[in-house]
């Protein structure tokens, strides 16, 4: 990575995030649906304007969290026309329990047969309880109703990489990644 930050002239440019992350794939035929889905325990649907407030902030968490934003009013700005993209481009999802939204996942791309996961993010005080699990799977089933045969993204989250390998994903390839600062 520092060879080609040298070779683009970039090596003195200051980062907010650089590293190594893994490229996890999975056939959508061979997706592990979680219990909780599949018995409607917890449910998954299409994000919704109304909780646009809440899904704003989550995405601004995330972009802290996972790739070392700060929190600024352009931050906050960009944040918000990224996940007001993939709302109304029908790319965003929540899990729900008890009519509340508890995680959120997105589709950073999505091709007629390949979708790209990303800005999958679950607050801190409702981790560990599968829901973001259900949020990914439900987000996918749909994918594949519309056409898609299988999944890709990216994380260097081992956490993250355990609920990804429960639904199936598997490890393809490894990257690195560096994100500029503005």
């Amino acid at each position: 990575m520092h060879q080609v930050r040298r070779l683009l002239a970039l090596d003195a440019a200051e980062t907010t995030l650089q590293g190594d992350e893994g490229l996890y794939a999975v056939d959508l035929s061979d997706l592990v649906v979680p219990e909780a889905l599949s018995t409607g325990a917890i449910a998954c649907r299409a994000a919704s304007s109304n909780e646009r407030d809440t899904l704003c902030a989550w995405r601004l968490a995330y972009d802290i969290e996972a790739l070392g934003a700060t929190d600024t009013p352009d931050q906050r700005a960009r944040a918000s026309a990224f996940l007001d993209a993939q709302i109304a481009g029908g790319n965003a999802w929540v899990a729900v329990e008890d009519n509340l939204p508890v995680s959120l996942a997105a589709f950073n791309a999505a091709l007629p047969d390949i979708v790209q996961l990303g800005g999958i993010y679950t607050p801190p005080e409702l981790r560990g309880r599968g829901f973001a699990k259900v949020a990914v799977a439900g987000s996918l089933l749909v994918a594949q109703e519309r056409g898609a045969s299988r999944a890709v993204l990216f994380t260097n989250n081992r956490s993250a990489v355990r609920s990804y390998t429960a639904l199936g994903f598997s490890l393809v390839g490894e990257y690195s990644v560096v994100l500029f600062k503005r």
